[in-house]
């Protein structure tokens, strides 16, 4: 499903009580530790048709089915319930796949007379962006993401007529820098780092001198060191940016925000200074880290959940921390590597749940603890991997326990535990489109008609919504 707030507010309600209570259903899932997979012996907790089902099939069926059901050839008879928890994560899942066919040719709707809105293929008569120059120093999937972003944000400023643009979280400066030099606003970049932030600079330097031979005069983004967090003080923010961009009056400032993959709060954090602050007129943000959304406060500061109505109004509005962390996974990527037949890279989770178990009869203390990341798995026996992963824990694994009969019985059953996680990943669009939805609701309440829309390849970009919103009638 694709949502926009004015056409949708019913339904989206609607579908976010049967998100949330499809969340609690399967809490248990959802709150599963996959190191815990030995431990606490979370294959005996799947209903045994599941089981009978699930276990017997390859990794490429098992991807085939997570991802196009409708596809997937039955050759036995499923259980109900598996079938109908597949339907519903389809069914009333958030859209993840874009499709600029169906914004082009359907109203999405984004003001009160449902008038067609496209905002990534409007002409801005800008030309086409010269990727060669801009995606230095950038990996493709980045680039990706920036290069839609920048559009559709040069597309909100052109639509309000407004010119300039605060890039939050900013980085080395790749989205405010295609903003500024390609499609001509005046860029404010907030960067916490100062080593981002200097390099930032350079890369300007580079890029104007370049647009100098050919006789372009562009005004390159402003940097700035700052962190900002939830005790964000709007008026500390006018000050910066009123001198950042050579203004003397607050009147003469209307600014966009942009949050590319803004971490935990900070994203709820800009969405709650365009409805607080009169200055700021439009929001692109991409949501990241769910789980570490601030859920419950002392304050009126909170990551989760943001509408009155699912904080008033919904009973199972609760998601727990595991559950918010699985939404953050890559299920496109994986499901992808799944078909693909690439078991060797899939044995991980196996491996660290089997891990898991020594450490505990040895170190009970350690339980949970983070172990060092190692990388190509799939070339490591687990003994290796196992010598390697706990490195940073100054500890000293038995020889007897890394080559037992228990380790050795476990390791075989990696098919179940690839199962298992897969069947996390399932839910994990329940949960992100419960919380972009919330954020949905959040604007509408607040007189801001607003939108999501799948704007990234999922394959490469996995948070790959962008929440829009416009105060069109200011």
């Amino acid at each position: 499903m694709s949502y926009c707030c004015e056409c949708d507010k019913e339904r989206i309600k609607e579908n976010l009580n049967k998100l949330l209570t499809a969340c609690k259903d399967h809490e248990k899932l959802l709150r599963a530790y996959m190191l815990d997979f030995f431990v606490d012996n979370h294959w005996e907790t799947l209903p045994k048709k599941w089981r009978d089902v699930l276990g017997t099939l390859t990794p490429e069926e098992l991807g085939s089915w997570i991802l196009y059901p409708e596809l997937y050839e039955y050759k036995k008879v499923w259980p109900l319930s598996l079938l109908a928890l597949r339907c519903a994560v389809r069914f009333h899942s958030i859209e993840r796949q874009p499709a600029q066919e169906h914004w082009r040719d359907q109203a999405l709707g984004f003001s009160k007379d449902c008038r067609h809105r496209n905002f990534l293929n409007c002409d801005l008569g800008r030309g086409e962006l010269n990727r060669k120059l801009f995606s230095k120093h950038i990996k493709p999937k980045k680039f990706h993401e920036i290069e839609v972003m920048a559009k559709v944000t040069a597309n909100c400023a052109k639509r309000l007529g407004c010119k300039f643009v605060v890039d939050i979280g900013s980085g080395l400066g790749h989205l405010g820098r295609i903003l500024a030099f390609h499609y001509g606003l005046q860029v404010c970049c907030l960067e916490e780092q100062i080593c981002l932030t200097e390099k930032a600079k350079k890369i300007d330097e580079q890029l104007r001198k370049l647009f100098e031979k050919s006789g372009r005069n562009i005004v390159p983004p402003v940097h700035i060191n700052k962190s900002i967090n939830t005790a964000l003080d709007q008026n500390e923010l006018i000050k910066i940016l009123l001198d950042a961009f050579g203004l003397q009056f607050k009147e003469e400032l209307e600014f966009g925000l942009v949050g590319l993959h803004p971490c935990g709060d900070l994203g709820p954090t800009l969405m709650r200074l365009l409805v607080d602050c009169p200055n700021a007129v439009f929001i692109n943000v991409v949501g990241c880290c769910y789980m570490k959304l601030t859920e419950e406060s002392s304050g009126c500061i909170q990551g989760y959940p943001m509408s009155c109505f699912v904080t008033g109004e919904i009973d199972t509005k609760n998601l727990s921390y595991e559950a918010r962390e699985v939404s953050c996974h890559a299920l496109e990527m994986y499901c992808d590597r799944l078909k693909k037949g690439c078991v060797d890279d899939l044995k991980i989770h196996c491996y660290r749940s089997t891990l898991e178990c020594i450490l505990i009869r040895h170190w009970p203390h350690l339980k949970h603890s983070g172990l060092k990341s190692i990388k190509h798995t799939q070339d490591l026996s687990f003994e290796k991997y196992a010598v390697e992963a706990v490195e940073k824990l100054a500890i000293s694994l038995p020889a007897h326990d890394l080559l037992s009969d228990d380790v050795e019985r476990r390791l075989l059953q990696w098919k179940n535990v690839v199962v298992f996680y897969s069947l996390r990943l399932l839910l994990a669009p329940l949960v992100e489109s419960a919380i972009l939805l919330d954020r949905l609701l959040f604007m509408e309440e607040n007189g801001l008609p607003s939108m999501l829309i799948p704007a990234f390849d999922p394959q490469f970009s996995p948070r790959n919504h962008i929440l829009l919103a416009l105060k069109e009638n200011k």
